[in-house]
Parts: structure tokens; sequence; C-alpha cells
């Protein structure tokens, strides 16, 4: 799997255009304004480590973003940008999913998320 990464990456950078006009100047500026946002969203344990491998990796352009309960976890995970969610909001979570009340756990989770999605940077 690296080896088809660390290929596809050299060959993009072998392809790159070559600028000889203006116009191709200003294409360049169109295609990076049109350019795909990748965010990648790692969440507790798991999924931060699973960042650590993507950042190992290398995956340009790719916005990477760690939520954890643990501190301690989220400080040693390579990631761009980091939320710490109290421990407690994730036990009121379970626990309110079995009464089948979760909207104010869910809505903390969901404003989090929307909050690293909708952010372009």
């Amino acid at each position: 799997m690296d080896s088809i990464i660390k290929d596809a990456l050299s060959n993009a950078q072998a392809q790159k255009p070559v600028m000889n006009s203006k116009d191709d100047e200003e294409l360049m500026e169109i295609l990076k304004q049109h350019q795909a946002r990748i965010k990648v969203i790692g969440i507790g344990g798991g999924g931060n480590n699973t960042l650590d491998r993507i950042s190992e990796i290398g995956v340009d352009g790719a916005k990477i973003i760690a939520i954890n309960t643990d501190a301690q976890d989220l400080i040693e995970t390579q990631a761009d940008k980091k939320s710490l969610l109290e421990e407690n909001l994730l036990v009121d979570l379970v626990q309110e999913q079995f009464q089948k009340s979760a909207q104010k756990p869910l809505k903390k989770v969901k404003a989090i998320l929307k909050k690293h999605l909708q952010n372009p940077t």
C-alpha cells in the first residue's frame, strides 16, 4: 500500500504542467479554487491511530482533525486540528441513548464536527 501511494505522489510531481503563458497561470488559479478539500476526522483512540498512520504516509492537501476525550492521546496524535471532548459527554451519550433521548450530547458532538467541516481551512 505504501509503495502505491509513494508511486502516485512521485508521478503527480513528475507531471506538473509547464506554465507558458499568462493564460496558463489564470487556468491554474481556477483549478486551485476548485480543488477538492479533504478532511479526515479521527474520533477516539482507534481513529487517532488511523490519523497517525495517514500522517506517516503523507496525504497531500488533506486536513487531519483529531477528536478525543483523552488529552494525552490528543497530544501524541499528529493532526492539524485537535478537539478535546468532555469525558462525561460520552457517558451522558451512552446513558441517554438507553433512554432514547440522546439529543443534548449528540448536539454537542454534531456542533464540534460541523465546526471542523464548515471551516474551509
